[in-house]
């Protein structure tokens, strides 16, 4: 999560579009809304703060320093099939993601926790600030040469958690074997597929996930550039951080309506390979198929020309045997 996204999310996630005069999306039941639960923490206790003010206020406290590109917070999101919720509860489902980053952030980082009821599941977004403790090298002129050591320090590494593809695939693992035990407990059968079927239908639940997160953060951004907006028409006295803000929202939806389109194109290309190798697959069984019915074509015709000529053996045996007797005569 960047800076410039944090107002989105927080809107988001704690339902501000009616205070904020925003259009509210509409997957969204506004009746149902009185049933989430938002929580934000500061030394690890509730607090009235914004997303932006306790993100930073852990940051500011574990000392971490901010690099231009930083991430400065990682948002999960948990859901889990209807027959899983409805077994174990969403609440106690919740818990036990929220133990889950805890002990893969540490509970210190855990910022806020938004409870979900008034979509189309239940669902937990869990926003962490990603600091971890790292052995820094450094180096530093000293004279006519220098001096270097190494020291420990506190960093913003999201990519430690989330950087890759194998990364992440890991982490799902370990997601996994956490809710093992939560899945006996209620008695409900979760399994992590591997067979081909599986792992075309995971492709593209994960491709229309991926398309969905896509569209939600252009939502966000949407609404941050309608909150920037807004910002402007009061008046706010800091309007070169407010023009940064839209500026970067507005090249970030470009970056993600490239990335859609691209991710649309990958799945387009793959539904036509699955259906040119369909295509092929009948061919081949076609042509398997006339040439079997070729062949017994070809034997059924030898098998009978084998019968004729012993039906013409057995003629011309029975005249030799006939013009051998006469001969005796």
């Amino acid at each position: 999560m960047s800076a410039a996204s944090i107002t989105g999310t927080d809107v988001h996630n704690t339902r501000q579009y009616e205070k904020l005069d925003y259009d509210t999306p509409a997957n969204i039941n506004i009746s149902q809304s009185g049933m989430n639960r938002n929580r934000v923490f500061k030394d690890g206790k509730e607090s009235n703060s914004s997303y932006r003010e306790a993100i930073y206020y852990r940051i500011e406290k574990a000392q971490a320093p901010i690099r231009k590109n930083s991430n400065v917070a990682i948002e999960y999101s948990f859901s889990g099939t209807s027959d899983f919720l409805d077994a174990y509860t969403p609440k106690k489902y919740f818990e036990s993601c929220l133990r889950f980053l805890e002990k893969r952030h540490g509970k210190e980082n855990i910022i806020a926790i938004a409870e979900h009821y008034d979509e189309t599941k239940p669902h937990v977004h869990i926003i962490v600030v990603p600091i971890i403790r790292k052995e820094v090298h450094w180096k530093r002129s000293k004279g006519d040469g220098y001096i270097e050591g190494k020291k420990e320090e506190n960093r913003l590494c999201a990519r430690d958690f989330t950087g890759n593809a194998l990364l992440l695939s890991r982490m799902q693992d370990d997601f996994y074997a956490h809710h093992l035990p939560a899945a006996d407990e209620c008695g409900v059968d979760i399994k992590r597929g591997t067979s081909a079927k599986e792992r075309n239908e995971e492709y593209f639940d994960r491709t229309y996930y991926k398309l969905g997160l896509i569209d939600q953060e252009i939502e966000k951004n949407v609404q941050l550039m309608q909150q920037t907006n807004h910002e402007y028409e009061k008046g706010m006295k800091n309007i070169q951080e407010s023009d940064k803000s839209l500026k970067e929202a507005l090249e970030r939806n470009k970056e993600l309506n490239a990335q859609k389109e691209k991710t649309i194109k990958e799945l387009n290309n793959y539904k036509a390979q699955q259906a040119e190798n369909e295509r092929r697959n009948k061919e081949i069984n076609k042509t398997k198929k006339e040439q079997e019915q070729e062949a017994t074509r070809l034997n059924k015709e030898a098998k009978e020309k084998e019968i004729k000529q012993q039906e013409k053996e057995r003629k011309d045996k029975e005249q030799n045997k006939g013009n051998d007797f006469t001969l005796g005569m």
